[in-house]
């Protein structure tokens, strides 16, 4: 370790240089002009400073010899003891401070190693923070620049010559935030700041992140969010004005389809009216093609009107509305201990009625048969509607949920393949999910989740 030992008096010269050894090398000057001299031809690890030289005392000293070199690390001894001075000595820059008379080898070789440590603890915390991809500020309490890295020197597009010493300003940060600095050039950085000691004074450390990418990719993914969104009202707009308006022409076809078969039922031969039957059967899938899809977009444009319903009244109406069907495919419906629970009253009856409607039309040899039970968990309640079906393939468990999406002929098996689309948009809506468990000839199951406040959204 070699010191430089700043000292004008010749006996604390010599008890220091008895005091150092053979552990350290000490170079004695007398003078501030001298220290200055020698700084300038040597490289020393530590400084011992007396503050009463004969040329500059006090503080001042200090100051002054920190500006020559700012990086040396410097112990001042002094006959001066008070608490004060040496706590502004060390706010200042200065690593210790020792009263002469009052300090011996083993106390000054320990202060020595201290002092050195922790100056080189802080070049490395300076090299670090000169590394960091982001930028790095230090700013004073009173605002002004005390370090940067060159992270920092690009993001201001300055040099940090230009930079220290000027006021930044004091960064005010609420806990929780982080606020967003508008640098040149159009560029925006986050601003994240921590109260820190630096050279043994309160600073502020702050961290500049350029996110420009990052917010013009959020700025870009609002602007297809935006399409997105106004692409889907007109879609939905289309859907329902389509709809609304073929409905007029179909039922004018089955209206002459009727006509015809009435007038030609007696002079037509059977080919003819089997024929004029085709176009009937034809209008008549066309229709509820366009019912259904009337259904799909109303259930989608229409607001939700969310409070408690007791869900066996629900079941109760929805199987009133199909009487017809239950009636002519011999089904039986029932069903286990239904809760009350917050939903729309008409879409969640029309869930229901989906799925029974589902669960008769896709019906094996057997009467169709029908169960509606329901099981919560520690957030959502859990439906099932299971049947005894033709049942599903895996592979087709998420197609099933498309929109026009049919598995089977139509000749064979009546739907439009939308009906399960709806039940998949009105259980997303409850934010909800909906999904089947199946084998082929062995009947379907359909679960669908309520949570107990639908309101919020969950992950799906």
């Amino acid at each position: 370790m070699r010191v430089l030992v700043i000292e004008d008096d010749i006996n604390d010269v010599k008890l220091v240089r008895r005091y150092l050894g053979k552990g350290a090398r000490g170079d004695y000057v007398i003078c501030f002009a001298d220290a200055v001299a020698a700084l300038a031809k040597n490289s020393y690890d530590i400084a011992l400073l007396d503050l009463g030289l004969p040329e500059s005392s006090g503080l001042n000293t200090l100051s002054r010899l920190r500006k020559i070199a700012p990086t040396l690390p410097i112990v001042i001894i002094s006959a001066l003891e008070d608490e004060a001075v040496a706590r502004k000595a060390v706010q200042q820059g200065a690593q210790d401070y020792l009263v002469k008379g009052k300090f011996d080898a083993d106390l000054l070789h320990h202060t020595l190693r201290y002092g050195l440590e922790r100056q080189n603890a802080s070049q490395q915390y300076l090299a670090l923070l000169e590394q960091s991809p982001d930028g790095v500020l230090l700013i004073s309490l009173k605002g002004e620049i005390l370090f940067t890295n060159a992270a920092t020197e690009e993001l201001l597009g300055k040099k940090g010559d230009k930079l220290k010493g000027q006021l930044f300003g004091i960064p005010t940060v609420s806990e929780g935030e982080t606020p967003e600095l508008q640098l040149p050039g159009g560029r925006t950085a986050e601003l994240r700041v921590a109260e820190i000691k630096w050279e043994n004074k309160p600073a502020y450390l702050t961290m500049l992140r350029d996110i420009t990418g990052r917010k013009n990719a959020q700025l870009e993914l609002e602007r297809q969010a935006k399409e997105l969104k106004a692409s889907n009202i007109d879609l939905e707009r289309f859907a329902h004005v389509v709809s609304y308006t073929l409905q007029a022409p179909l039922r004018g076809i089955r209206t002459y389809v009727q006509i015809l078969i009435e007038d030609g039922e007696d002079t037509l031969d059977q080919e003819s009216l089997k024929n004029i039957a085709v176009i009937d059967n034809c209008a008549d899938h066309a229709q509820n093609l366009v019912k259904n899809l009337m259904t799909f977009s109303v259930s989608q444009r229409k607001p939700y009107i969310l409070r408690q319903n007791d869900i066996q009244e629900i079941l109760e109406e929805a199987i009133d509305d199909l009487a017809l069907e239950i009636k002519k495919s011999k089904a039986k419906i029932t069903h286990g201990c239904l809760p009350k629970i917050v939903v729309d009253y008409g879409q969640f009856l029309h869930l229901i009625e989906n799925l029974i409607d589902n669960a008769i039309k896709f019906r094996g040899k057997k009467a169709p048969r029908v169960h509606l039970s329901a099981r919560k968990n520690d957030t959502e309640w859990i439906f099932s509607v299971a049947d005894n079906g033709i049942g599903i393939d895996k592979k087709y468990y998420e197609e099933v949920f498309q929109v026009f999406e049919q598995l089977h002929p139509q000749m064979k098996y009546s739907g439009t393949g939308i009906g399960l689309a709806v039940c998949k948009k009105i259980v997303n809506r409850h934010n909800g999910r909906i999904w089947l468990e199946s084998k082929p000839g062995q009947g379907s199951t359909f679960y669908f989740s309520i949570p107990f406040d639908p309101r919020i959204t969950r992950n799906k």
